[in-house]
């Protein structure tokens, strides 16, 4: 393979890889943001926003050092909201249940 159609390869592979992670975090932003709590919201969006701007800046920019430390910060700031917000969870669970058609119950936090 010539130097310039692998180069070309190369940067094609990591926009696609790169605009994947970008829908499905700015998709998780927008789905949980009507559920939780303004505050929730505010600082949930901005770690997204955060995160989307650093998986630009790692692709596409020189590599640093400084750069891959704060995405690992920032990666593990968004997963621990992910997984660990009770918040996040339930907003997950609101939106699960909307998806398959069902009702879900605000008093006993449960779907039917």
């Amino acid at each position: 393979m010539k130097p310039l159609m692998k180069k070309t390869f190369i940067n094609l592979t990591k926009g696609l890889i790169v605009l994947l992670l970008l829908t499905m975090l700015i998709l998780e932003a927008f789905l949980t943001a009507p559920y939780v709590e303004y505050d929730t919201s505010v600082i949930y969006t901005a770690v997204i926003t955060t995160l989307c701007c650093l998986l630009v800046g790692c692709f596409f920019m020189p590599r640093s050092i400084r750069r891959y430390i704060f995405l690992a910060i920032i990666t593990a700031i968004y997963f621990s909201f992910y997984y660990l917000n009770s918040e996040i969870n339930l907003a997950h669970q609101q939106e699960r249940c909307l998806d398959l058609g069902k009702i879900w119950d605000k008093e006993q936090n449960k779907c039917q």
